[in-house]
Order: C-alpha cells, then sequence, then structure tokens
C-alpha cells in the first residue's frame, strides 16, 4: 500500500521561484519536484558530505537496476492557513449556471487551485 506524507514547510524568508528565463522576471507560486529534490541534495551535500548524496542517488532506479525508488516527491504546493490547495484540475469548469455564461467561464479559467474538498468534488464530476 502507498503511503502519502504531506509536509507542510514553514520558511523563514520570502522564495523566488523563477519562471521563465534566466532573469527575475516571472515568478511561480510552486517549486517543481526536479528542483525541490535538487535542493534536498544540495542541503544533504552541505551537511553530510557528498558521498551522503552519492549514497542516497544509489538508492533510486536506474536503467541498469530497475527498482522502487525510496520515495517520491510532487511539487511544492501552496497553502493558506489550514486549507491545502492542489492545481486546479484540468477537466474545465463545473457544470453549473454560473459556468454557462461566457463571461464567467473565462473567469473559471483563469483559476489555478482549488482546495481538496473543492477538488475532490470536481473530480468526482460533481458541481
Amino acid at each position: 500500500m502507498t503511503r502519502y506524507t504531506r509536509v507542510r514547510l514553514e520558511p523563514r524568508g520570502p522564495f523566488h521561484f523563477g519562471g521563465r528565463g534566466v532573469g527575475m522576471e516571472h515568478s511561480e507560486v510552486r517549486l517543481p519536484a526536479d528542483s525541490l529534490f535538487s535542493a534536498l541534495c544540495v542541503v544533504i551535500a552541505e551537511t553530510h558530505g557528498e558521498a551522503a548524496v552519492r549514497a542516497l542517488l544509489a538508492r533510486f532506479p536506474t536503467a541498469d537496476a530497475p527498482a522502487q525508488p525510496p520515495f517520491r516527491l510532487t511539487s511544492l504546493m501552496p497553502y493558506a492557513g489550514e486549507v491545502f490547495l492542489l492545481p486546479y484540475p484540468m477537466i474545465g469548469p463545473p457544470k453549473v449556471a454560473a459556468a454557462l455564461d461566457l463571461r464567467k467561464r473565462k473567469r473559471f479559467k483563469a483559476i489555478r487551485w482549488a482546495s481538496q474538498a473543492v477538488f475532490a468534488h470536481l473530480a468526482a464530476g460533481q458541481p
């Protein structure tokens, strides 16, 4: 059985997750999983040495040695207080009267995040 663990990060300072190009012209709300993994490897190297990073990486599958990874990461997701947010599902706006109006439909397209409860309803096809 797969076990999921949610980790709530409470940073001591602001983040800037660059989105486009190499400058500071755009900032993202989330940090992709590959960038999070890279940051973890850097911290492990700084605190425990390069050998510790090599030992961790050796536990992950390769083409020559397929295996289950020791853990999997997702992108960092935002939260507001105790409400954890997920990416709005790519299933279109809900089938409710407000979403049928073309002008309001554009507003639904702009929604990027949904609470877990709203996400579950949308994923189940409920309004």
